[in-house]
């Protein structure tokens, strides 16, 4: 088993990661704005009570139960970030989230995209927490 990533790496990550996809949403959201502070806000709005919340409440535990345990790749860590970026919106089900639409819209609306930017989110985990600088440098290098 590899040796897990250092815990700096581990918690820079977990700064970085969420913060990419909260980006990348609130960008989707502002495209029909001209205002350069609503996507700010956008953003602030996402990443506050969206994005951060789930990586603290649901990222770190998973972090300190897994770190040494389970080793690290990319296909598990973008599972885990999908699993943890959707597991919010599954929560709200039982509380009527869904009070004049059926399930299923609500899954492929709410439940999917949330899934496919935690795997997002997952991706730039691991290249912060997990990858070897190293080795992204190394095909780059001539006579290696």
């Amino acid at each position: 088993m590899n040796a897990p990533p250092p815990l700096w790496r581990s918690i820079l990550a977990l700064i970085v990661a969420p913060a990419v996809p909260a980006a990348l949403y609130a960008g989707w959201v502002w495209s029909g704005s001209p205002s350069q502070a609503s996507y700010l806000s956008h953003f602030q709005l996402i990443a506050s009570f969206g994005a951060y919340p789930a990586a603290l409440l649901l990222g770190l535990p998973t972090l300190l139960l897994l770190r040494g345990e389970v080793t690290p790749t990319l296909r598990r860590i973008m599972m885990i970030g999908g699993i943890i970026a959707s597991v919010p919106w599954l929560l709200l089900l039982p509380f009527g989230a869904t009070p004049n639409a059926d399930l299923g819209g609500y899954l492929v609306l709410a439940v999917l995209p949330a899934f496919l930017l935690g795997l997002l989110g997952g991706a730039v985990f691991y290249l912060v927490a997990c990858m070897d600088p190293e080795s992204l440098v190394r095909p780059f290098r001539r006579g290696c």
